[in-house]
């Protein structure tokens, strides 16, 4: 039975038993992700991914769209959604802390060219301004030594990288993180993935690991969005081959890779569960070509299930 014909199935079965899947299983941690609700007005599914990506902050166009979108949580025992409307509109869900109870954001400025984090707690609803406290595209946090990553200029400002922010040092650039984007931190704050575009804009970017105390970047293959796992043990990722985009999961190390998700649709932004077992993205599929929805996958068995079913929702934090 083809991967595809399965994840129908799935799609088919009952909410609590989805092929021995049940989702009282799942952890309760929310998700956090980008949503633009029917009822604000559906934007078109372009517009939408024009929103999750960065890049053109300055053109109004974007700068409108983005504005149409929100961020939202969802925890999967229950689907239970809950619109942040506390966060501003067009923010980006960017990270959550170790335990689960605060968000790093980027809230995009007008007339400027990057993302002003803040770290908003979901028990009392307050925020706290990050320092560094602007990106010039994705961030991470974490509690090790090396305490934030962004992507700022390097080389006396004439090129973008990668920048960790280690506690007592202060920002230092990664060596071959120049034009890198896309950073994740791993939990224990001693590892920074993170991808870097190759010459020929229609391969997938390469992705690359550093480490504290060593002195050259690690490849781990190509790639785009990569995270870590909870425990820093996996990373997933999304890879495009044979025409559609799959998500993936490999060791730190970049070995033992295996495709989480094998259809014809695209599937994107992924992020693992805090104990590593499932993994959630967003794909466009099926007969609502014009919305993306969030879906979890089961790593032990492949198992899916669809989480949202109505609006434009992507880029899920877990």
């Amino acid at each position: 039975m083809s991967a595809r014909v399965l994840a129908i199935l799935l799609l088919a079965a009952p909410l609590g038993a989805c092929g021995g899947f049940r989702v009282e299983e799942v952890p309760d941690r929310p998700i956090a992700f980008v949503r633009a609700q029917v009822s604000d007005g559906l934007i078109s599914i372009d517009d939408f991914r024009q929103a999750l990506r960065m890049a053109n902050f300055d053109d109004p166009r974007t700068l409108k769209r983005r504005r149409t979108t929100r961020v939202a949580l969802i925890t999967v025992p229950t689907r239970e959604v809950r619109t942040i409307h506390e966060i501003s509109e067009g923010a980006l869900p960017l990270d959550w802390t170790l335990d689960g109870n605060e968000l790093l954001i980027g809230e995009r400025a007008r007339g400027r060219s990057s993302l002003a984090l803040s770290v908003w707690n979901r028990h009392t609803g307050a925020f706290d301004r990050v320092r560094p406290s602007e990106s010039i595209g994705l961030a991470a946090m974490g509690r090790g030594k090396i305490r934030l990553v962004t992507i700022g200029m390097t080389l006396h400002g004439s090129r973008p990288g990668v920048l960790l922010h280690v506690r007592g040092v202060g920002p230092q650039p990664v060596v071959g993180g120049e034009n890198g984007n896309e950073p994740d931190l791993s939990p224990d704050g001693r590892h920074v993935v993170f991808t870097r575009m190759p010459r020929r804009a229609s391969r997938d970017p390469m992705m690359f690991i550093a480490s504290l105390g060593e002195k050259d970047l690690k490849p781990l293959g190509r790639g785009r969005q990569p995270r870590f796992s909870g425990d820093g043990r996996w990373i997933v990722f999304s890879r495009e081959k044979d025409g559609s985009r799959d998500i993936w999961m490999m060791r730190s190390n970049g070995t033992a890779k295996r495709a989480i998700t094998e259809s014809s649709y695209d599937e994107d932004a992924p992020a693992i569960s805090h104990d590593g077992r499932y993994v959630v993205y967003g794909s466009v599929r099926g007969n609502q070509l014009d919305q993306s929805q969030l879906f979890v996958t089961r790593v032990q068995d492949l198992y899916e299930i669809q989480l949202t079913r109505s609006g434009q929702n992507g880029r899920p934090i877990w």
